[in-house]
């Protein structure tokens, strides 16, 4: 199930959303890979932000959009910012762990 943010993203400014790792005890960790990918209402990718490598590996990191990541157009006012990581626990190495941010867009007149 998606993260939903309580805030709407301002179209075409700045949005930096704060990813957090956690393992399965809830502890953080810091992912062996990550990647984030963004896509529209309509599940495409948005300005050619696919599968973009999160570096340096941190167990928080800040993802920043802008421009034109945050612009509403034909495919709607919503954003999923998907966030695809491994990390290495007790359990075994290389486990999954994917998530995803929805947060709307709130369009400003003439832009």
């Amino acid at each position: 199930m998606p993260i939903q943010l309580e805030e709407k993203a301002t179209e075409g400014s700045t949005l930096a959303i704060t990813v957090r790792f956690y393992d399965e005890t809830g502890a953080l960790v810091v992912p062996t890979a990550a990647n984030w990918t963004l896509l529209d209402a309509q599940a495409a990718v948005v300005n050619a932000r696919d599968a973009v490598a999160i570096t340096p590996l941190a167990s928080s990191v800040t993802i920043v959009l802008h421009g034109a990541d945050l612009i509403v157009g034909d495919n709607g006012n919503w954003r999923d910012l998907v966030i695809q990581s491994t990390y290495d626990s007790t359990l075994g190495d290389d486990l999954e762990c994917n998530e995803s941010v929805h947060f709307g867009i709130e369009a400003l007149p003439g832009l």
